[in-house]
């Protein structure tokens, strides 16, 4: 069939559909350039959304090569020659005379191919793959339609990104909708079990996976469960015994694997026999997902298929996302559960225990809470409250934020903006203060004031809607000095400075508090602030902990160099000054078969040393932990020949340090460091375009180590 140029086009963006019908589209591109074969290699796009590159090929020789020995030779197709050449350089490459070169295949040059030529399909800056067309015959109008051929490469580029776009809303929204289901679980929760709130909790996951099974562990919190899609077959374990050491997501997790890996994979690459109880099961595949946090490896699930798994690095990374988000849930409930035991105990003892509490997860909350009771205090006595009420306002004070301790990390500790989803999950810390502290005897009499104290007059509060005469007077006396608060002392997060109780005043006329009783303390509240800076009362302890509660956004725990936040605001004030600078990128190499070998302790220890010699560098201005393996420095201009050799000599002695057998000296012989840079403004002008740039060309380094088997 002869097809015109619009028909072309039109096949590749209206009937195309990747991974699915590549050959019909091969075909259409065979017949109309006239060539013998034609190749179209393109990434796997979920692995792409992860970060990594996986090429995958689909060919197609014209009807015209009848010799079954061509047609067996020319259809290898790897990623390497001229292919390889046209994707990490993002170039055109016409090869008139194939035999000649330097990157043949051999197989291609056994059977005489003549020309080749190769066309990336890339859009938006994303490389997608490269388009290669094969002749046994010099070219002849090929050169003629190279303008069509660039054509149908964004057309093709076109179409891959689209579906790229899709893969990611759908994860997004996925991972989404899992983390509202996990947040939400926790309300109602924190009397039960854990193991009945995890097994409902893991269901929910497996149907979202497909699996019939799931393992899971989580040793710091001595959780080891097998949980199945029908109920028929639950398991949970106090500890490590017999039959948990036999599970292979028990010896992943030992081995510090932190790729998500098939059983397939497992078997074959690391020679793991199948585990006892996946036999019992029928367990034909299985999907092996690490969750890490902080740079650690928390917890691991195993998700057991019945049949082969479908659309599998879609799966791997969308329960890597889920993951994160149950090990968040269950930090929250074992948290709530803790705290629920500290209310049971005497006033003064929870007090003092969650202070401690406060102080060790959200430190800004404790010196908030603190002068939120002060405020309560006041209110209650200049409007008339006797002793025993205003002290209970200042208890009440206290602790109307205990609920935050149910707040997953990955919300609470937020930088910047949250999510229209996220505010929702925040809004349900006043119902957690409030489920522990209803059914405590000496702390009944606040419950509903803490539950109520984000309600405003018009109905617009949460979380019961309530309008100004259902809401109680303490609840009142919460909401004035709770929004006073928030808006007179410094939060650095939300990016900008207090206000002056003056101003604040201002503001909260036009909040929804109750007019009758604001009106009666406004000058109370301020003749309180004054008494507090006068006092110093919580004020350097504040600023004590605004610096902590910095170093948990701004700082990595494990190896103490910058965060993105902190790393981003030097770089972008370095763009705005227009002074030029190199951004550096390291990553260790095989840090997975070092973490298995030897250990994640081992592991850990070499990231430590790497990023203590890093600062130590005198040729660097700051250094971020890009990654669980990868570092990003920024370097003046004038050292980076300097910083070469520096970080030449750290790689050598991280070898001879950490190495220890001739076969690790042989399998880490190109060195065990990653390393290349990028130049302001040279390859960006922002530092999205730097990063991005240094993504592209460690991506390059890294390319081979990627697609290399599991080892």
């Amino acid at each position: 069939m002869k097809y015109t140029n619009l028909e072309v086009i039109d096949f590749i963006v209206s009937k195309w559909k990747p991974r699915k019908n590549d050959r019909e589209l091969l075909s259409v591109l065979v017949d109309y350039f006239k060539q013998d074969v034609i190749v179209l290699g393109i990434v796997d796009l979920i692995a792409l959304a992860d970060g990594r590159v996986k090429v995958y090929f689909e060919r197609y020789i014209s009807d015209k090569i009848v010799d079954k020995e061509k047609l067996k030779k020319i259809g290898i197709v790897r990623y390497s020659g001229a292919f390889k050449e046209s994707f990490e350089q993002r170039k055109l490459l016409i090869i008139r005379n194939y035999a000649d070169y330097k990157d043949a295949e051999p197989v291609w040059r056994e059977v005489s191919l003549k020309s080749v030529v190769n066309i990336p399909i890339e859009r938006n800056g994303e490389i997608y793959g490269v388009l290669q067309l094969a002749s046994f015959k010099p070219f002849e109008e090929i050169e003629n339609h190279i303008d069509f051929l660039k054509y149908c490469a964004n057309a093709i580029a076109l179409v891959l990104s689209e579906s790229f776009d899709k893969y990611k809303v759908e994860l997004h929204k996925k991972t989404e909708d899992i983390h509202v289901i996990l947040s939400s679980s926790l309300r109602g929760s924190i009397n039960k079990p854990i193991e009945v709130w995890l097994e409902k909790n893991l269901r929910k996951v497996l149907k979202l996976s497909g699996a019939q099974v799931t393992g899971f562990i989580m040793p710091s919190d001595n959780i080891y469960c097998v949980v199945d899609k029908t109920g028929k077959f639950t398991a949970f374990f106090e500890g490590i015994n017999d039959k948990v050491k036999d599970w292979i997501v028990y010896k992943l997790y030992k081995a510090k694997v932190r790729r998500a890996v098939t059983y397939e994979e497992i078997l074959d690459k690391l020679n793991l026999p199948p585990s006892l109880e996946a036999k019992k099961l029928g367990v034909v595949n299985g999907l092996f997902v690490p969750v890490e946090y902080s740079g650690h490896i928390v917890a691991s699930f195993a998700y057991g298929y019945t049949k082969e798994i479908e659309n599998i690095n879609y799966h791997k990374l969308l329960l890597k996302n889920v993951g994160f988000h149950l090990v968040m849930a269950i930090f929250s409930f074992k948290r709530l559960r803790r705290l629920k035991d500290v209310l049971t105990k005497s006033e003064e003892q929870f007090v003092r225990s969650f202070m401690k509490m406060s102080e060790l997860r959200d430190s800004y909350t404790h010196g908030h809470s603190e002068r939120v009771a002060f405020y309560a205090k006041k209110i209650s006595e200049a409007l008339g409250y006797d002793e025993k009420t205003s002290n209970k306002l200042y208890i009440a004070g206290l602790m109307h934020d205990i609920g935050k301790i149910g707040i997953p990390d990955s919300i609470l500790l937020k930088p910047g903006r949250l999510s229209k989803h996220e505010f929702e999950i925040i809004k349900y810390h006043s119902v957690f203060s409030y489920e522990m502290m209803k059914d405590i005897d000496h702390l009944r009499p606040i419950a509903d004031c803490i539950r109520h104290h984000h309600e405003r007059c018009d109905g617009s509060g949460y979380p019961d809607g309530l309008l100004c005469s259902q809401i109680e007077p303490c609840a009142k006396i919460l909401a004035i000095a709770d929004v006073f608060d928030a808006l007179t002392s410094e939060r650095i997060y939300r990016g900008r400075r207090k206000y002056f109780p003056v101003d604040a005043i201002e503001i909260m006329n036009e909040i929804e508090l109750d007019k009758s009783m604001f009106n009666k303390v406004k000058d109370v509240l301020v003749d309180a602030y004054l008494l507090e800076s006068s006092n110093g009362f919580n004020l350097p302890k504040v600023k004590d902990i605004e610096k902590e509660r910095a170093n948990i956004f701004f700082k990595d725990y494990l190896t103490g160099t910058d965060r993105f936040v902190i790393f981003s605001e030097y770089v972008k004030h370095k763009i705005e000054r227009k002074e030029n600078f190199y951004l550096f990128g390291l990553d260790i190499i095989g840090l997975g078969y070092i973490n298995y070998k030897y250990g994640a302790g081992y592991g850990n220890k070499v990231i430590e040393t790497l990023s203590e010699e890093l600062m130590k560098s005198p040729y660097l201005l700051r250094i971020m932990r890009s990654g669980a393996d990868s570092f990003i420095c920024l370097c003046p201009v004038d050292d980076i020949n300097h910083f070469y050799s520096f970080i030449e000599s750290v790689e050598k002695n991280l070898k001879s340090r950490f190495l220890n057998s001739e076969r690790d000296f042989e399998r880490f012989s190109n060195g065990l460091l990653y390393k290349t840079h990028v130049l302001y403004s040279e390859e960006g002008n922002t530092l999205e375009d730097l990063l991005y740039a240094l993504r592209m060309k460690l991506k390059k380094l890294k390319f081979i180590a990627y697609n290399l088997d599991f080892k």
